[in-house]
């Protein structure tokens, strides 16, 4: 933690992880291309093919968004906790997508975990230190943010496992039609800020620029688990 850290933008860490992903996922088609069709990424067809994405690209966005909200106003020890309700999210709309059949070993598992959060935010409403109190707007934008992870996930896994792209042009339009959102709100963030756009890429330090990597990266690897796991 530093005090003197310039502050950044986080709807353009947002905006700069998506035009990585996107990147990055031209590149990996380019060297394992697994679908085996010619390499053209502005065909009607796979346009076509791939707009479905544009349900959990939008969802990306605005669970990104806040997520970063929440981290601002919440404890590390509770935003990390909590966050862990995108199992029960997920679960959900799997069940209700995917028709996964749960087992009792992982409903048992699932009631625990909402038992755990309930824990921490009743402990977390009692402490004394204003400092490490929860903001509870914070946490609400959490609760949607968990939500539409799950939903989106699943939707990402169905696309994912339905064949007929490879895993990194489902990637690609999802980070390619997650781009228009993402630059409209940050770059709306930025003025809102500034006054003016020149800031974009204020306070990108080496630990900005790490968990732009990470956020990109990141996805490409949850991706890998959806479809192989």
């Amino acid at each position: 933690y530093r005090t003197n850290a310039a502050e950044y933008d986080s709807a353009s860490v947002i905006f700069t992880a998506e035009v990585v992903k996107l990147t990055a996922c031209i590149a990996l088609e380019w060297n394992w291309n697994e679908s085996g069709e010619k390499f053209n990424l502005t065909s009607s067809k796979r346009i076509l093919s791939n707009v479905l994405m544009l349900v959990p690209a939008t969802l990306y966005v605005a669970q990104n968004n806040l997520t970063f909200f929440a981290i601002k106003g919440l404890s590390p020890a509770v935003f990390v906790v909590c966050a862990q309700l995108k199992i029960l999210t997920s679960a959900v709309f799997s069940v209700i997508l995917l028709k996964t059949k749960l087992s009792p070993v992982k409903v048992r598992s699932v009631i625990l975990l909402m038992v755990g959060v309930a824990v921490v935010q009743v402990g977390e409403s009692h402490t004394v230190n204003s400092d490490t109190r929860g903001d509870p707007a914070a946490f609400i934008a959490l609760l949607i943010a968990v939500t539409t992870s799950g939903l989106a996930g699943a939707f990402v896994e169905k696309a994912f496992k339905s064949g007929g792209e490879s895993m990194w042009i489902r990637n690609f339009f999802l980070s390619f039609f997650s781009l228009p959102f993402a630059a409209i709100t940050a770059l709306g963030s930025v003025y809102n800020r500034s006054g003016t756009i020149r800031t974009f890429f204020t306070g990108y330090d080496g630990a900005v620029i790490l968990v732009i990597a990470l956020h990109a990266l990141g996805g490409l690897l949850t991706a890998a688990v959806m479809k192989y796991a």
